[in-house]
């Protein structure tokens, strides 16, 4: 009897241990490009942007910086 339940206990080990192997995940989606910092462009929400914008601290003393080009 032993033997006889040997094979079938064997392969049944052998399943359950090949089975239980970490499987790695796949990383998460990117939404857009491979740039780092790309998801900032999903922060301005769905405000429309005019001919001359300005960003919140414009008013503020210090340096300005001027952007110039199309919008898509």
């Amino acid at each position: 009897m032993p033997r006889t339940m040997l094979l079938p206990a064997l392969l049944l080990l052998l399943t359950a241990c090949g089975s239980a192997q970490r499987q790695e995940e796949a990383p998460p989606p990117r939404l857009i490009g491979t740039c780092e910092g790309c998801e900032a462009v999903f922060e301005y929400g769905d405000r429309g942007l005019t001919a001359v914008d300005t960003l919140p601290d414009f008013h503020e003393d210090g340096q300005r910086i001027k952007i110039s080009g199309t919008i898509y």
